[in-house]
């Protein structure tokens, strides 16, 4: 994106700030032209007692605080602009153009009035206020073009090293921002994240001071690849695989196959991660995943002991964690150690202990953190998975069910075994287990 090199460059610059421009996904009501300057405390030396925050053509230029000066700051400016098309129009205007290609000329025409499906009146909803329904949103954030040098942060030229920190910094302030006024309003809107913000970024930078020169050129435009996930683009494909893996998905949903539900904490986990960027939830569906993950295969192991409902609770009257270090490695081999770089020790660590910090403490963990404890969930399945691939002879129904045909040909495992495990996990017998653990399941509740 920028190619000066920090090392070359002159030793007296103008002091620079550099600007971001931004689509936030979701549209908000604040006025249009309305700033919030947050300082932070990091000194910087080498600006100027002009500093301009916000430069808008026909507009009073909006200047920083010269008492402030000396510290970095992040300032953002909120624009509301319009779309060329009702939001409503639009989806209107989508859905009836494959309405009318079902329906053709045959297909009713609208209601004046919906009919009502109450015998008393009832008011009709208000629809939406145009403005909002028109209004979007765009983000511009401000701040310091620095580099850090021993105990202070000193001006310096725009490269690919101090750009991307930069926007980070904006994007950081621009979440708290946002959340102070979805408080503030007690709205209803999803967490800011960097994931709504984008997915394009217009940057450039300029001196700090319009009285020491403008604006630089080129511009940038970069995408912010985190918010790509939740844009309206084509997901998926229909392939010849497409409609037997949905068939097979609703077959064993009606039958209450186990995996079921890890395939939906998995794919919860890494929405909230990828999609919404929500490290909350994100380490809150690991830890689900795993306690399901963990439990449905003691009990697929218990019920292949020959253990009755009743007699399989008593594992389950131990906490979590007590189950992980006393209940699977007499049963299936391998390292089951709380300590260690190995996956139940990482688990522990990684997973374990933040999930209580943040569902008893109120923890906010960080992208890095939340990230860490999705890869210590699909460690510990892996590992899990792997012990139970080479028990296939001793419990090969909770094997079959959770590893898969598939699971089995990943670690070049075609055996007599595998092949009998396989057939052995029919629809009865999958829904006997399902019966069985279901009966578990509710005696613990």
């Amino acid at each position: 994106m920028h190619t000066t090199n920090i090392e070359s460059e002159p030793p007296q610059i103008a002091p620079r700030v550099a600007t971001f421009f931004a689509l936030y996904t979701d549209p908000l009501g604040i006025a249009d032209g309305t700033a919030f300057c947050a300082t932070m405390k990091v000194p910087i030396r080498g600006y100027p007692p002009k500093i301009a925050l916000h430069l808008k053509d026909g507009a009073e230029t909006l200047w920083m605080d010269p008492n402030l000066n000396e510290y970095l700051f992040v300032s953002v400016r909120f624009h509301r602009g319009k779309r060329q098309r009702d939001l409503i129009d639009e989806h209107t205007t989508q859905l009836l153009e494959i309405v009318e290609s079902v329906g053709g000329d045959a297909f009713p025409p609208a209601a004046l009035k919906p009919p009502s499906t109450n015998e008393h009146e009832v008011s009709e909803p208000s629809p939406p206020d145009a403005n909002r329904s028109s209004s979007y949103t765009v983000v511009e954030m401000t701040t310091p073009l620095v580099i850090r040098r021993g105990s202070y942060w000193e001006p310096c030229m725009p490269s690919n090293d101090i750009m991307g920190p930069t926007l980070t910094r904006c994007i950081n302030e621009l979440i708290r921002v946002i959340n102070a006024y979805r408080f503030a309003e007690k709205i209803l809107i999803p967490s800011p994240t960097v994931e709504r913000v984008g997915p394009i970024i217009i940057s450039a930078t300029r001196t700090a001071d319009p009285d020491q020169g403008g604006w630089d050129s080129p511009r940038y435009e970069v995408v912010n690849v985190f918010a790509t996930y939740r844009q309206p683009l084509l997901l998926g494909d229909d392939s010849e695989t497409t409609m037997r893996g949905m068939t097979d998905y609703l077959l064993f949903e009606d039958i209450g196959h186990p995996s079921i539900a890890i395939m939906q904490l998995q794919a919860e986990l890494n929405t909230a991660f990828y999609h919404d960027g929500n490290s909350r939830s994100a380490v809150l569906f690991a830890h689900s995943a795993s306690e399901v993950f963990l439990d449905t295969t003691l009990m697929g192991m218990l019920f292949e002991e020959g253990l009755t409902p009743e007699e399989a609770l008593s594992p389950f009257n131990k906490p979590l964690k007590t189950r992980l270090l006393t209940e699977y490695h007499k049963r299936l081999g391998g390292s089951w150690d709380p300590e260690g770089t190995h996956p139940v020790a990482t688990w522990l660590k990684d997973l374990l202990v933040l999930r209580h910090r943040v569902a008893h403490a109120g923890y906010l963990p960080s992208q890095d953190e939340a990230f860490a404890a999705r890869k210590a969930y699909f460690a510990l399945s892996r590992h899990l998975r792997n012990r139970l691939a080479l028990r296939v002879k001793r419990y090969p129904i909770t094997a079959s069910i959770l590893v898969t045909r598939a699971g089995f040909e990943r670690r070049n495992l075609r055996t007599k075994a595998v092949d009998d495990a396989i057939n052995l996990t029919s629809v009865d017998v999958l829904t006997r287990f399902a019966s069985w653990r279901a009966d578990v399941i509710r005696m613990r509740a």
